[in-house]
């Protein structure tokens, strides 16, 4: 016997005999399988017709489906012919995606179905639409690709069905499973894959879920990859139900990149700031692990250099925004810590940024007059930061000033002459102040005549009031205080005052509310006494 295996794509047929061999195309419109002999007699030898069988079958174009009690998919169709060779058997294919192309699961291979219906017993999972065709194959195994008639099928639940299947991916790498209970369960076994819309296998082997949820953290899981699961139910006749929904997660191992961090009050690490208030941004992080977006941030600021990526305990908190402030922090060195959390829960590492805050200290400085640049002296300077006023003193002979426990920052300072008009300079206080020059002269305007007093301020709000006047000469100063009864309740001795406009300070710490007298009175070193007219001031607490 002798098989020519050459027949270009056909299935040959064998021949048997001796002598030549006449080999009569199938596809030669002279050949005509009823007409032509199967057999002759030529060369003293018993030849048969080998012809090449290059045509599929048809099409199948009737194609339907049912569901069978216990869930499975039965389909049918109607049989097909070939008109050169006899139809060998039915491929059965399944897909989740509809087109040809997308065929790519051959649940039955010819001639193993041969019969025009298959029940598809693979593992039918709820929720998923699953498309089917069926392909015709003849004794030469040519298939059918082409016209046959696609069905598409969506997958019901069946009274005992999971199908409300979630995953979570966890920090760490779990990943946890979740679902309702089902009646008339005694167990649940969970399978796994990494395919989408296959069962995979059971990873709870002679475990027995007896309620709904699971862990899956000690299977051997890498992280990055996505798990598909499925919980089918065990009810009492040992029976595993079919049509579960199938739920995925992705193991996610490893925590975002560290943040970059930045501040805008603080741009160089370290270096002081008279900023009480520090403000940081930063980039945001990537899981180059899922390739999620981080979910938020934790951030706190201590004095600690380091956390160790313990985030739990007082002053921690969680940020999903890109920006965090902080108001009211003290002088020293502090450390801001920032650290991405991913969707899973798990930490990236720390970003730390140093900020040193010099927001309150002593402010010295000194005061020089215009255009004179002389030093400026026997002047009470204010500090005004906004409408507060945060401190006053006296200028020396020299011009120089000093300000204790004064917070840092952009102020008015007011100058105050006995008989001027005040004037007022803005600048910045800090630890590294020079000189101050005015670019305003005195005015000279008398606040009050030489001959008269003021109290000042009246009404008086704070812890003293200052009694106003005018030496003409240096001489020694008695003020005397009187409440509206006429009872002395105060007395202020100067042994020496300067010529010009000077004051003097009674405490208030001990004095009620109400209205007062006070009256000055001078003696001049050539003995003549002086008394200025009595005025009266308010004192309100």
């Amino acid at each position: 016997m002798f098989v020519d295996e050459e027949l270009d794509g056909g299935r040959s047929t064998a021949a048997s005999g001796s002598g030549n061999y006449i080999l009569q195309d199938a596809c030669d419109p002279v050949y005509n399988q009823n007409t032509s002999s199967n057999g002759y007699i030529l060369n003293q030898g018993t030849y048969f017709n080998i012809y090449r069988d290059l045509l599929p079958p048809a099409a199948v174009t009737f194609f339907n489906s049912s569901v069978r009690p216990d869930g499975n998919v039965a389909l049918a169709w109607n049989a097909v012919t070939d008109q050169e060779n006899q139809v060998w058997g039915y491929r059965v294919y399944r897909s989740f995606y509809y087109g040809p192309s997308k065929f790519q699961t051959r649940l039955v291979d010819a001639p193993n179905n041969t019969s025009a219906a298959f029940v598809d017993t693979n593992d039918l999972l709820f929720g998923l639409q699953y498309f089917y065709e069926v392909r015709a194959v003849d004794g030469a195994l040519n298939e059918q690709t082409a016209g046959n008639k696609i069905l598409p099928f969506t997958v019901v639940k069946r009274a005992n069905s999971v199908v409300d299947l979630v995953a979570v991916s966890k920090a760490g790498g779990d990943i946890d499973l979740s679902w309702s209970a089902v009646a008339g369960a005694a167990y649940y076994k969970i399978y796994r894959s990494t395919t989408f819309g296959e069962r995979g296998v059971c990873i709870t082997p002679g475990t027995d879920v007896v309620l709904p949820g699971y862990s899956d953290n000690k299977t051997g899981l890498t992280g990055g990859t996505r798990y598909f699961y499925v919980a089918q139910a065990v009810v009492a006749s040992a029976e595993e139900t079919k049509n579960n929904n199938q739920a995925s997660a992705i193991c996610d191992k490893n925590g975002p990149n560290a943040p970059l961090v930045s501040s805008l009050t603080h741009p160089v690490q370290g270096q002081p700031y008279a900023n009480a208030n520090p403000a940081f941004r930063w980039v945001a992080s990537a899981d180059p692990g899922i390739n999620f977006n981080v979910a938020g941030y934790c951030v706190k600021i201590d004095s600690s250099p380091n956390t160790g990526s313990v985030v739990t305990g007082a002053g921690w908190g969680f940020v999903t925004d890109l920006t965090k402030r902080y108001f009211g922090i003290n002088n020293g060195v502090w450390y801001f810590h920032c650290l991405a959390q991913d969707q899973s829960g798990n930490l990236g590492n720390e970003a730390v940024y140093c900020v040193n805050i010099l927001a309150t200290g002593s402010v010295l400085g000194t005061v020089l007059e215009a255009p004179s640049q002389a030093p400026m002296a026997g002047v009470i300077a204010e500090a005004w930061l906004g409408t507060v006023k945060q401190g006053e003193c006296a200028l020396d002979a020299l011009g120089k000033y000093r300000l204790d426990n004064l917070p840092f920052g952009d102020y008015t300072l007011k100058f105050n002459r006995f008989g001027f008009k005040p004037l007022e300079k803005s600048t910045t206080l800090n630890l590294n102040n020079t000189p101050l020059t005015l670019d305003a002269t005195w005015a000279h305007e008398d606040v009050i005549a030489h001959n008269q007093t003021a109290a000042y301020p009246n009404p008086a709000t704070g812890d003293e009031v200052r009694m106003i006047y005018y030496c003409e000469q240096p001489c020694e100063v008695l003020i005397e205080i009187y409440d509206l009864l006429g009872q002395m309740v105060g007395r202020i001795k100067e042994e020496q005052k300067p010529q010009g406009y000077n004051y003097s300070a009674w405490p208030l710490h001990n004095v009620a509310r109400g209205v007062y007298l006070f009256r000055v009175k001078m003696r001049t070193p050539d003995g003549r006494h002086i008394v200025l007219p009595t005025k009266k001031f308010g004192v309100i607490k």
